[in-house]
């Protein structure tokens, strides 16, 4: 259980070192570094994908599972999928997914998926829960990069 938490801890720090503006492609340094993390508010233990997954929690593990084979993309797939079944897009839960995605599709090098999933996270939050979410250090990070790859675009 310590293991998936330091590696879920890990996550996002080597995310703020990943992203290009412009072809050719020139890296973006992010000011401060960020914890690099996967967002789940509980402990969610991987899981091989056995079968094809049908629930939420069953894309949540098999994302986190092809996250720690380093297959960024299949990661980033079941994040989305996993956020596609939950109703709510207003939750934390719903929120978690769509950026552990970005962050995989950061990790995976695709700026375009990664941009239209960062504005489905942002608009999941209302106005005000914006402003008082901008100050967490993994969204504060994850915006900059947002904001150097829009202006690249």
């Amino acid at each position: 259980m310590k293991k998936i938490i330091i590696k879920l801890s890990a996550i996002l720090l080597f995310s703020a070192f990943i992203g290009c503006v412009s072809s050719p492609p020139v890296p973006i340094i992010p000011k401060e570094p960020v914890v690099k993390t996967l967002r789940f508010s509980r402990n969610i233990q991987s899981m091989p994908p056995h079968k094809k997954p049908s629930t939420v929690e069953e894309h949540i593990k098999c994302g986190l599972f092809y996250f720690d084979q380093e297959k960024y993309k299949k990661a980033a797939s079941e994040f989305t999928n996993g956020s596609k079944k939950i109703i709510n897009k207003n939750n934390s839960l719903y929120r978690s997914c769509l950026l552990s995605a970005s962050v995989c599709h950061l990790l995976n090098d695709d700026k375009n998926s990664f941009v239209k999933t960062f504005e489905a996270v942002q608009t999941s939050y209302s106005e005000y829960e914006w402003l008082v979410a901008k100050d967490d250090v993994q969204l504060k990070s994850l915006l900059r990069l947002y904001d150097e790859l829009i202006k690249g675009m």
